[in-house]
């Protein structure tokens, strides 16, 4: 069996219109490194998604429960813009450093929901550093093909590593709002 290749924002193969993903090129045993790795990822993301929800909340002055009945299933990168926004409104200091992380988690996001939402299949053989996933998306113009894509840990990494330290910050911001810290 073959799968057409995957997104070129990935990397996996240089021509999207001729490549095809051989299945001999697929080991489905994921490694533990890359279990791990892609654990990180989920972990971080969640944390960070929960943070910029909080965020929003403590900044529109709500508390935590009437702000979550709000805001609900919102994305993060709308609450970003509500929150510039809002900073904005208020000539607060700070929508800038907000329209910057808007633009980072778009630089990221894409990484962070392919490993949240698609099956990841294995590694490839000729690259164990390249993690193949299948999104359950046709592939244009070519019938009876879908479409795998191959992200490197490197890309997870760096996309835990965004979730992480805006986290970390972003941690920070709420605890001043709920007078947690000084």
């Amino acid at each position: 069996r073959r799968w057409s290749a995957c997104s070129p924002c990935f990397g996996a193969v240089p021509d999207m219109e001729s490549a095809l993903f051989d299945f001999e090129n697929l080991d489905p045993n994921i490694p533990e490194t890359v279990r791990n790795t892609i654990c990180d990822l989920v972990i971080a993301w969640a944390s960070f998604d929960s943070l910029v929800s909080q965020w929003t909340i403590v900044s529109f002055g709500m508390r935590m429960d009437a702000g979550a009945i709000l805001i609900g299933t919102m994305d993060t990168g709308t609450k970003l813009v509500r929150l510039e926004a809002l900073y904005r409104h208020h000539g607060l200091n700070g929508a800038e450093g907000i329209k910057s992380l808007r633009k980072q988690l778009i630089e990221h996001a894409e990484v962070r929901n392919r490993v949240c939402h698609a099956h990841c299949a294995g590694i490839a053989k000729s690259d164990p550093e390249r993690v193949i996933f299948a999104p359950v998306k046709d592939s244009r113009g070519q019938p009876g093909k879908m479409q795998v894509e191959a992200i490197h840990l490197d890309q997870m990494k760096d996309a835990t590593r965004f979730a992480e330290l805006a986290s970390t910050n972003i941690s920070n911001l709420v605890d001043v709002a709920l007078g947690l810290r000084k």
